[in-house]
């Protein structure tokens, strides 16, 4: 077994308990209320604290003390001393420990944090005569003093690069730096980069908290030309768009609609950055194809009733020449067989078979196309669906807007014709 002398392990018990005294005790939070610049160095001082950076939280916790003498600062300043005496035993982090604790306590005579600076102050001063007694108090010497950098960033995944590293490290970063000016990069996936310029004054610490911007996710839709986009509820252009669509990440609902054509309606979730396409074939409604099958049967009809009107004028001419024969006494029927005037009557009863027809056929022409133009220009797809909150168990799915339903028929009257017409809204 190892001999001790008394002397170490007087030294050894005293380091474990201000070893545990310093575990249980963290930094106030002197800052939670303020914005300025010493609430940065303070967070920087804060983060370097608990990642066991206490020269680096020393140096934060000193400047923002300097911005801003606020009470609470000394007890932090006390803190990280006492827990770097613990890791490199130099007698000056205790000087400074006791110092700021005993400031602290003048400057809060109750409340904040004096309960925790009195049991501080109960366990440091024992070591702070020990080492008085041995004439190792001595204050620190200016190889304590840094010039250092802090960046912090509230984006998890945020790596800091400094000057010409290839290779970011995650933050909040703390780093020794040579004085003079320095570049800092701060990136992250799915977001933009950020640079700062900074100039590092010998001896001061500066402390960065920069904040990342989200890239936008990127939405592509592929559509039939003149097709109208809407993202959740807005129009962003027809089709073919002449860029992509920037949307912020999370849920949109996107809406593809064009008058004739089924509209299409997603919901997506995109993620920052993301390129997202959308492929909406939009296919004809049955309204549409109704429409152009009537307008092309209308046309259609209208074709046959003119050419019956056009047959019935020729028989009704040739009618008319073979009765102005009759009455110039060119044709004279002596028998009962007269061909001339069979084909007088046969004329007439062809021009009037042509002109029935000729009627219903125009008839039916200017109905079916009235019909198919109102089917056409009423075919309308409606605004874009709007995706309402719903109780658990309902159908949330957005509905499709209602078209027109419009039904004819033709119809063959005595001495003309007509149509039936019926519809929905």
């Amino acid at each position: 077994m190892t001999n001790l002398t008394v002397k170490q392990l007087r030294c050894a018990a005293l380091g474990s308990v201000l070893a545990v005294a310093a575990s249980m005790m963290t930094p106030s939070l002197a800052y939670a209320d303020a914005t300025s610049e010493a609430r940065v160095l303070f967070e920087a001082g804060a983060n370097a604290y608990q990642a066991g950076d206490y020269k680096g939280a020393i140096a934060a916790f000193e400047q923002a003390y300097r911005i801003d003498p606020r009470p609470g600062l000394l007890f932090s300043i006390a803190q990280a001393h006492r827990r770097q005496y613990i890791l490199d035993r130099r007698p000056g982090h205790v000087a400074v420990a006791l110092k700021r604790l005993r400031d602290y306590l003048n400057l809060v005579p109750e409340g904040g944090r004096r309960a925790d600076a009195l049991a501080a102050l109960a366990e440091i001063e024992p070591v702070a005569l020990k080492l008085e007694g041995e004439g190792q108090l001595q204050p620190l010497d200016d190889a304590d003093t840094v010039s250092r950098l802090m960046v912090s960033c509230s984006t998890p995944t945020a790596l800091v690069r400094v000057d010409d590293e290839k290779e970011g490290k995650a933050a909040p970063r703390s780093l020794d730096l040579a004085p003079g000016k320095h570049t800092v990069i701060l990136s992250a996936e799915g977001y933009f980069d950020e640079k700062r310029e900074v100039e590092v004054v010998k001896g001061s610490v500066v402390a960065l908290d920069i904040p990342l911007r989200e890239k936008p996710a990127q939405l592509k839709v592929n559509a039939p030309a003149g097709s109208e986009v809407y993202v959740d509820a807005r129009l962003v252009g027809k089709t073919p768009l002449g860029t992509v669509v920037d949307v912020t990440p999370g849920k949109h609902q996107v809406w593809v609609a064009q008058n004739g054509r089924v509209g299409q309606h997603d919901e997506i979730f995109v993620q920052r950055g993301e390129n997202r396409t959308i492929t909406a074939p939009l296919p004809w409604t049955l309204q549409r194809k109704a429409a152009l099958g009537l307008g092309g049967a209308g046309v259609i009809a209208l074709g046959v009733g003119i050419a019956g009107g056009i047959a019935a004028a020729g028989a009704d001419a040739q009618a008319n020449d073979i009765r102005k024969s009759m009455e110039a006494g060119k044709v004279v029927c002596k028998t009962g067989d007269c061909p001339q005037l069979d084909l007088y009557n046969g004329s007439l009863a062809s021009r009037d078979a042509f002109r029935t027809l000729s009627g219903v056929m125009l008839s039916v022409g200017v109905l079916s196309l009235g019909t198919g133009a109102v089917l056409f220009f009423m075919d309308n797809p409606g605004p874009a669906p709007k995706v309402r909150e719903a109780s658990p168990g309902t159908d949330t799915s957005p509905s499709a807007p209602r078209a027109l339903e419009i039904s004819a028929a033709p119809m063959v009257l005595p001495g003309g014709g007509g149509a039936f017409i019926s519809g929905q809204f």
